[in-house]
């Protein structure tokens, strides 16, 4: 199997943090900042919210699957169900995580993540289950 890449979040989120300053930047000096408060305002707010969303989705776990040593440890405790056992055989190849229905892995994330749609370049995260 090939190494895994190293992660590197970092390089999307300044990207979108660069190009979003220098259009704020650009408004700010064209003279095209509204004068009036109330619009000012406005457009204060979904800047902001902008911002809020982004990082909220940028941080949130997508839905990563469960490692081995958790599944283990859950699969030890004395209130575990005999036919999810049997169910829970299947693991990845490459992060050791048990594998369910439309889990699959992320080699940019180097994890599984469960109910996989894309790894979002700009978000630097998966897009998945949440």
């Amino acid at each position: 199997l090939p190494a895994p890449r190293p992660q590197r979040k970092w390089q999307p989120r300044l990207v979108w943090v660069s190009l979003h300053a220098g259009g704020i930047g650009l408004l700010l000096l064209s003279g095209g900042w509204p004068s009036q408060t109330s619009i000012a305002a406005v457009y204060s707010a979904v800047i902001t919210l902008t911002a809020l969303l982004y990082a909220a989705a940028s941080f949130r776990d997508p839905g990563y699957a469960e490692t081995a040593a958790k599944t283990a440890a859950r699969l030890a405790s004395p209130s575990d169900d005999f036919q999810e056992a049997l169910l829970d055989q299947a693991y990845c190849v490459h992060c050791h995580a048990e594998l369910r229905a439309r889990t699959k892995h992320c080699h940019d994330c180097c994890r599984c993540v469960r109910r996989m749609d894309h790894h979002c370049w700009w978000l630097g995260n998966c897009v998945g289950e949440r």
